[in-house]
């Protein structure tokens, strides 16, 4: 009741009180829940940023610019703060190389698509594994002690895929997996070498990857 006039005050009014009370406790936990969700992503935020800039760096092909400074650069922050992230620079080229698993399964997957010819299917994932790792040169050295090796991880999802496709050719599961390793020892040295010269056509190099593979598949 009103105290002054002895009344009962209008629904109206009443209600409009209440639901302000309750507006005002709901806007409350909104603005904590916004609070906490903004605190927490500037950490995730900054953290991807760094990645995206060091993949950038990277997919330059300049290497003596794939450094800590030359990543924390790129990504507009102190090159201390990137170790609040990653313990070193091979922690951070080793979490690129586990974003660019599911990349070069996909080029394997349609690089064998179609045909029935086990060699040829040998041949074309070889040939789309050497062309990701020329593209990707960077996700390759990680030459840290303390981190993983070179393109474990990557070298991994190839392995996985070429000792399957030598398992279909009728070799034994250990005989695959040895020449596997042995086509990924040989296949190396076209890695190493420049993907094509400048005024070569885009054909070039992946021909004579394909023909030098064959070649190696005849010894197996």
């Amino acid at each position: 009741m009103d105290r002054n006039s002895g009344r009962e005050p209008p629904r109206g009014k009443k209600t409009v009180v209440t639901g302000c009370r309750h507006r005002a406790v709901w806007d409350s936990v909104a603005a904590m829940t916004l609070a906490a969700v903004s605190n927490s992503r500037p950490r995730s935020d900054l953290r991807s940023r760094i990645v995206d800039a060091a993949w950038s760096v990277g997919s330059e092909g300049r290497e003596d610019t794939l450094t800590i400074r030359g990543i924390a650069v790129r990504a507009g922050v102190s090159p201390a703060l990137l170790y609040t992230y990653f313990e070193n620079k091979g922690a951070l080229i080793v979490e690129m190389q586990q974003l660019a698993m599911p990349t070069l399964n996909a080029a394997l997957a349609e690089a064998i698509d179609g045909g029935s010819d086990v060699d040829e299917k040998v041949a074309r994932a070889c040939v789309a594994y050497i062309e990701f790792a020329r593209g990707h040169r960077w996700l390759y050295e990680a030459r840290d002690a303390s981190s993983q090796s070179a393109g474990n991880g990557l070298t991994s999802v190839f392995m996985a895929r070429l000792t399957e496709l030598l398992g279909a050719r009728g070799l034994e599961a250990a005989a695959a997996d040895h020449a596997a390793q042995q086509l990924r020892i040989a296949i190396s040295g076209l890695i190493q070498v420049e993907a094509q010269r400048a005024d070569a056509p885009a054909g070039e190099a992946r021909a004579f990857a394909q023909s030098y593979v064959q070649m190696l598949l005849h010894g197996i």
